[in-house]
């Protein structure tokens, strides 16, 4: 099944080679959005093509939930997300990132609430969120999703992540 998503701005897609140039420029090679991840910017869009090529041969499997967020009117790709499925819970965790030049448009709210939607479709039974807990504007990504605030996070859910200080959230499937 092919896992693309519409918005009314996006366009949630597998990830292809041809999106390297706009997500080096607009998301991996960007101080800024690196920083906002804690991570490096990469410094070669070699780099980014490498991190697209990695994910290309898992879009066939079940519960492979990665996408490139695309704008519509300008076809560019500015973010990604993505899900991890943990099969013990029927529950998936959601991680995302929207290039900084991209931010405060609603396209990441906009996103997490339709990968979340679709997740619910698939027969998945609560999506998860997290960020820092000094992370605003993330924070209200999630509450504008529809998530809230949560304390009961499974183990296998919370141990996915590698940061002490999180904030968690969540969406059940009504």
């Amino acid at each position: 099944m092919e896992k693309i998503i519409l918005t009314e701005h996006l366009i949630l897609r597998p990830f292809e080679i041809i999106d390297a140039e706009s997500m080096y420029r607009n998301v991996h090679g960007d101080r800024e959005t690196a920083l906002s991840l804690n991570e490096e910017a990469f410094t070669d869009i070699s780099q980014t093509e490498h991190f697209i090529a990695q994910r290309i041969p898992h879009y066939g499997r079940r519960h492979f939930y990665d996408w490139a967020v695309i704008v519509k009117q300008t076809r560019q790709a500015v973010g990604e997300i993505n899900a991890a499925y943990s099969s013990s819970e029927n529950a998936a965790d959601i991680g995302y990132v929207i290039g900084a030049a991209y931010r405060r448009r609603g396209y990441a709210s906009e996103a997490v609430k339709a990968v979340s939607e679709f997740l619910f479709d698939e027969g998945i039974e609560t999506v998860y969120g997290a960020c820092r807990t000094d992370n605003t504007a993330s924070i209200r990504v999630m509450e504008k999703a529809g998530m809230r605030k949560t304390d009961q996070v499974p183990e296998r859910i919370r141990e996915a992540e590698d940061h002490d200080d999180l904030q968690w959230y969540c969406m059940k499937r009504r």
